[in-house]
């Protein structure tokens, strides 16, 4: 007689096999560049000390309607005279908007989505971006526990900024990848205000096994311990 574990193995093993899986992966791709970042924190010190602020955003427009399961973005710290090369030392809180797009110019309008994260998942990727001190770079990796759908068509805004620690600067990096840019505002710029460079990121929706499949191979689990168990007793 066959173990009933055994069995069960096979049949997870034959479920998984044959299980359908969506396709999906990377919908938006902005590679980072390692030469430049910008600013995009609530509370830090410029090269003249002096406590600042300053955020910025980035806008995507996908072509049909998809939901966003993953943020990927790549960012470093410091860079400039008298600030820390280094992550923070405590706790580190990022906050993420999601921005319809203002109907008048196309920048950052009505508040979408807010997501506020302790200690972002933060990997450094061994590369050195090239300002003062040349600090490394860093890649940060937020899953959407609730994902975002962008309406194809529409234009949205991505905005990502460290949360009060004024030893800390924390600076999102610019990508390789050259479309309609950005945008900054800060304490002298009253309203959002477009610039060049594209920022550092990834969108992902991530693959997730077909609901149908999942509810046939639990359902064969459940017939055979129930097979299974009245033998062996």
């Amino acid at each position: 007689m066959i173990h009933t574990n055994k069995v069960l193995v096979y049949v997870v093993a034959f479920a998984l096999s044959s299980s359908p899986i969506t396709h999906a992966g990377i919908i938006v791709d902005q590679p980072p560049s390692q030469y430049y970042g910008f600013a995009s924190d609530t509370a830090f010190y410029n090269e003249f000390g002096l406590l600042r602020w300053q955020k910025v955003a980035d806008d995507f427009t996908l072509e049909t309607d998809t939901p966003v399961r993953q943020l990927t973005w790549w960012a470093f710290y410091g860079g400039v005279a008298g600030s820390s090369l280094d992550p923070p030392t405590g706790d580190e809180t990022i906050l993420v908007r999601f921005y319809a797009a203002r109907p008048a110019d196309g920048l950052p309008g009505v508040l979408m989505r807010e997501l506020t994260v302790v200690n972002v998942q933060r990997v450094a990727t061994g590369r050195r971006v090239g300002v003062m001190g040349s600090p490394e770079e860093y890649r940060f990796d937020i899953p959407l526990s609730k994902p975002f759908v962008a309406v194809g068509g529409s234009r949205y805004w991505i905005e990502i900024f460290q949360m009060g620690l004024d030893d800390s600067l924390f600076r999102w990096q610019a990508s390789l990848s050259v479309t309609n840019g950005c945008a900054f505002i800060n304490m002298n710029v009253g309203d959002w205000t477009p610039v060049p460079p594209n920022l550092a990121m990834q969108l992902s929706d991530i693959p997730e096994p077909d609901a149908r499949s999942l509810v046939v191979f639990l359902s064969a689990v459940v017939l055979l311990q129930q097979r299974f168990g009245r033998r062996t007793q």
